[in-house]
């Protein structure tokens, strides 16, 4: 089966786990809708990868393991790794009682400025909807590539939070009553129709957050990348979600 169809299947599934649901909103919402959104990028990442080429694989910013059952089916050794311990103890559960196999997973905690891990040990790493949350996302970018092999690859998304995209969110987020951080109508006229966000506070998030400069970065570091929007490509950034390719030749 279609490794996105499996997560498809398995998004359909698992909000019958009260043990899983209660500890992620996005990706465990009584809201299939909330759920497919949530993981959007990982569909979206899966149709760039070839899992055949691929043995040594790092979730960055892993959560509390969603991509995990379907890493676990397709690679061959995976590290998942988050900032926070707790998101990692929950990890380490879903792994203990959810999927076979699971001793091919290693967990750990690490903030992406200095990873642990020896040059070129990657073949694959998925840093999806992270970087946005990240004060130095620039040297965070450099360690990934230290740690990718040669013609290793890094799947990256980041969320669209300027242009007409968020407005969409915007309006969409309080008809539905979604939990997002609203912008003041003077924010959403400066970041939705001028695309120019205000600066950054020192708490990382969305709310201002320009994907522009995180694109920038990845170019600078690896020099060639292939990006898109999605879900729907055509229509650029009235997208939710900004995806990048990246290979270090």
């Amino acid at each position: 089966m279609n490794s996105r169809f499996k997560v498809l299947r398995f998004i359909s599934s698992n909000i019958n786990d009260n043990e899983t649901k209660s500890s992620y909103s996005l990706y465990h919402s009584n809201s299939f809708i909330i759920r497919y959104y949530a993981y959007l990028p990982f569909i979206f990442s899966l149709k760039k990868v070839d899992f055949n080429k691929h043995l040594q694989v790092l979730d960055m910013g892993c959560s509390d393991g969603p991509f995990l059952p379907t890493l676990n089916m397709y690679a061959k050794k995976i590290i998942a790794m988050d900032i926070d311990i707790d998101l990692v103890r929950k990890s380490k559960n879903l792994i203990k009682n959810k999927l076979s196999n699971s001793n091919k997973i290693n967990l750990m905690t690490s903030d992406g400025l200095k990873l642990p891990f020896r040059n070129e040990h990657f073949d694959l790493i998925f840093c999806l909807e992270v970087l946005e949350h990240v004060k130095n996302s620039r040297k965070v970018i450099e360690e990934i590539y230290r740690i990718l092999k040669k013609n290793g690859e890094l799947i990256c998304t980041i969320p669209v939070e300027i242009g007409p995209s968020l407005f969409i969110r915007e309006v969409l987020g309080k008809i539905i009553k979604f939990n997002r951080p609203y912008y003041t109508a003077k924010e959403l006229i400066q970041n939705a129709f001028l695309k120019k966000p205000a600066p950054r506070t020192l708490e990382m998030g969305h709310k201002n957050f320009d994907w522009r400069l995180i694109k920038n970065e990845v170019k600078q570091v690896f020099g060639k990348i292939k990006a898109e929007f999605i879900p729907i490509k055509i229509l650029r950034d009235f997208n939710p979600i900004f995806l990048i390719k990246a290979i270090k030749y």
